[in-house]
C-alpha cells in the first residue's frame, strides 16, 4: 500500500476563507531498504561481536572523564575538600563579607 503525501501550500489572501490549499498526491512505490544478497555477507565475520540486548543495560558504572569528572570522584580524592562543608562556616565567612 503507497500513502499519500500531503503538501499544504499556504495563501495569505485577503478576505479569502481559503487560506490552505492542500494538495494529496501519492509517491510511487516506496523505495526499499537496500540490503546486499547473502552471498555478499561474509559468513562467520562477526560472530565474536556482542548482539545480546543485556550487555547494553548501562550498569558499567561511571564513565571517567579527564576534562571534567563527576563529583562523587572529587569527593574522593580530595580536590574540593576546602568547600564549606558545615553550618557554622558557613555563617562565619558570610559575616566576613
Amino acid at each position: 500500500m503507497v500513502w499519500p503525501t500531503v503538501v499544504v501550500d499556504m495563501q495569505f489572501c485577503y478576505g479569502s476563507v481559503d487560506l490552505f490549499r492542500i494538495q494529496i498526491f501519492t509517491k510511487g512505490a516506496r523505495q526499499k531498504t537496500y540490503r546486499p544478497s547473502d552471498s555478499k555477507i561474509p559468513s562467520g565475520e562477526f560472530i565474536d561481536l556482542t548482539t545480546n540486548r543485556s550487555e547494553f543495560d548501562h550498569r558499567q558504572g561511571v564513565r571517567s572523564s579527564p576534562i571534567r569528572p563527576s563529583s562523587r570522584n572529587r569527593l574522593i580524592s580530595g580536590i574540593i575538600d576546602t568547600v564549606t562543608t558545615t553550618h557554622a562556616d558557613y555563617h562565619e565567612k558570610r559575616a566576613e563579607k
